[in-house]
């Protein structure tokens, strides 16, 4: 592929309120594809003291046992993955989706990297919320109407009952004995918010925190970095999340938990949790809200 049909990309401002980052995204698969065989275990929802899901270092979460089709190798991402080329020469590396929108691209300019999810078709599967019979109520979904590179976000809407309630997560979960991120150095995810109100900027004061976590080493690490929504996601657009994989070293704002063993990849997810009281200006209950997706990769 020649240069110019690379997607051009602007500068993002990475979220939590910590660093901005230039950041492209690692080109792969742009059809959304199940980068491994997926089996059920959520790994519960982050409470608001920012604590995450509780599953036993040798044993899959206690949700486990809802049937997820597979999707592919445990340790890979989906067929049409490409590794990403240097920041000078992308163009080598981008994946076109010939399927959707008559072939859109997803790909960023890194070192070296890949797409796990890009969500350009309906395909999902892999994917579940929690918690599954709330509160809050939580609904897994689709839409072909929005996206951050190419048209095509996973959705998960929830319902919060009450301000100082569970939080609710989106999480995929890696079948067998998990799958390997090699070399891996961060974990990107891009995500926007859309309450289903009209308070305005007092629906996002009502939401407290977001969480990106993983979970590897046999469920046994619980790695995450955690940061404000209010007022970042107020502009209703599209902010990036990363994780680090170096744990308490890394110097990341808001990371915590242990190293992620990139060899033992059980889960990765995303979580929100409302406010513990009602702030000033936000509606009595926090607002039913769309949680949305997408183009998720490894650097």
């Amino acid at each position: 592929m020649g240069a110019a049909s690379l997607v051009a990309l602007c500068r993002c401002t990475l979220l939590f309120d910590l660093t901005s980052l230039d950041r492209g995204t690692a080109a792969g698969s742009a059809d959304g594809a199940d980068p491994s065989a997926a089996s059920d275990g959520p790994g519960g929802v982050a409470p608001s003291d920012g604590a995450g899901p509780d599953a036993p270092a040798d044993a899959p979460p206690p949700d486990a046992g809802r049937a997820i089709d597979s999707g592919g190798p445990a340790d890979a991402p989906g067929a049409d993955a490409r590794e990403a080329s240097t920041a000078d020469a992308p163009a080598e590396a981008a994946a076109v989706d010939a399927s959707a929108d008559g072939g859109c691209t997803t790909a960023y300019s890194v070192v070296s990297g890949r797409v796990l999810f890009a969500f350009n078709t309906g395909d999902v599967l892999g994917w579940t919320t929690t918690p599954s019979a709330g509160p809050p109520s939580t609904a897994l979904g689709w839409t072909g109407a929005d996206g951050k590179s190419c048209p095509g976000a996973l959705t998960m809407t929830v319902g919060f009952n009450a301000y100082g309630g569970n939080g609710a997560t989106a999480q995929f979960t890696y079948g067998g004995p998990g799958a390997s991120w090699g070399s891996a150095s961060r974990l990107h995810l891009w995500m926007k918010l859309q309450p289903l109100d009209d308070a305005g900027a007092g629906d996002f004061a009502a939401l407290a925190t977001v969480e990106l976590f993983v979970l590897s080493n046999t469920w046994a690490n619980y790695s995450f970095a955690s940061g404000t929504i209010y007022p970042t996601f107020a502009d209703g657009a599209w902010h990036e999340l990363v994780l680090d994989v170096v744990g308490a070293d890394s110097g990341q704002p808001g990371r915590s938990g242990p190293d992620v063993v990139t060899s033992s990849i059980q889960q990765f997810g995303v979580s929100i949790t409302p406010a513990s009281a009602r702030p000033s200006g936000a509606p009595p209950a926090p607002p039913t809200t769309v949680v949305l997706v997408d183009d998720i990769w490894l650097e």
